[in-house]
């Protein structure tokens, strides 16, 4: 197994919110990519989070990878903030899926505008607390290919819920798909309880670190900060690893294959997640006493929409290519 000696290090105890090991990856991850300053600033203002709430469960940012879904659990507050519905029709049944007024791909870039302002104020303490906290939890959802993908069929006309309605046999065990990728692949079936305790500290450390080792990326591929461009590379996983191409079924025993092809998939989406927040909390203070320049963030809007295209172009020759192949059939 990819983690099982790190697994062996520490018995984790107590459940709390779904994958909310994950998070926490993704969130030390992050944090151990962080240079200096941002690293200070961040720490500083999930400082503050932990006192507003108060929310004694976060304590440092690692923790608050977890944050927006105790809110969710608790009152189904924003719930639609984490995921996004792109339909997958392989059979190619209709799929008429209701508009989300916002989803995750809509709110990552308003969290950035929270966490930096713009260029007549700076946020107040709350706005940056809440859009950093949000931030830190709402990267990790963006990855998961099963938070921005809903398979269409004829079983499921209106979607299966990024796969909470689509049931998977596991080691003769019924369970749903979207929970399977949610505990990546099974391997975190519990989490540790919060605040950690220095043991539950070093085992997420130490998974961050296994993460990092297994899974690496060019510098460029870290750098990505564009939500439609990260949806869709978490679309395209779905399509290959989560639904195998369409070939999935409800009911089906997942094989070894898919199995080992689910551990690698999920690590590497969990890894890029931590790589890129981190990127993306390195942009916003790398100069706390200043917000980015205005040139710079004219660049950025410019590289956002040159990758926008890119994927939207290599998506449309995709689709045209399905076209010629069904025509011909």
């Amino acid at each position: 197994m990819l983690i099982a000696a790190v697994l062996a290090l520490t018995v984790a105890t107590g459940a709390q919110a779904w994958w909310c090991t994950g998070h926490m990856t993704i969130a030390e991850i992050a944090r151990e990519n962080l240079n200096s300053g941002p690293r200070s600033t961040v720490e500083s203002i999930i400082s503050s989070l932990n006192t507003m709430g108060p929310f004694p469960k976060v304590t440092y940012m690692t923790e608050a990878g977890c944050w927006a879904d105790d809110i969710r659990s608790n009152n189904k507050a924003m719930a639609q903030w984490h995921f996004l519905n792109i339909p997958f029709a392989p059979t190619g049944y209709p799929a008429h899926l209701p508009p989300q007024v916002e989803n995750v791909e809509s709110v990552i870039p308003q969290m950035y505008d929270g966490a930096k302002g713009n260029h007549y104020s700076k946020p107040n303490n709350w706005e940056l607390v809440f859009a950093v906290a949000n931030l830190i939890h709402f990267y990790g959802d963006i990855h998961q290919p099963l938070h921005v993908t809903d398979l269409v069929t004829s079983k499921f006309p209106n979607g299966d819920k990024g796969g909470n309605l689509l049931m998977i046999n596991v080691g003769g065990n019924t369970q749903d798909l979207h929970g399977y990728w949610d505990a990546i692949c099974n391997q975190f079936v519990t989490d540790p309880n919060r605040p950690l305790s220095s043991s539950d500290r070093q085992y997420i450390e130490n998974l961050a670190q296994t993460f990092m080792t297994n899974f690496t990326f060019s510098s460029e591929q870290k750098a990505v900060w564009n939500s439609t461009v990260m949806a869709q590379e978490s679309y395209q996983y779905a399509v290959q690893y989560s639904y195998d191409n369409g070939n999935l079924q409800p009911g089906d025993t997942l094989s070894p294959t898919y199995i080992a092809n689910c551990m690698q998939a999920a690590g590497q989406r969990v890894t890029l997640a931590g790589y890129r927040l981190a990127s993306e909390l390195n942009y916003i203070f790398k100069d706390s006493s200043k917000l980015p320049e205005a040139k710079h963030i004219h660049e950025r809007i410019q590289r956002g929409y040159k990758e926008v295209r890119e994927v939207a172009k290599a998506k449309y020759a995709e689709i045209a290519l399905a076209a010629k192949a069904n025509k011909a059939l």
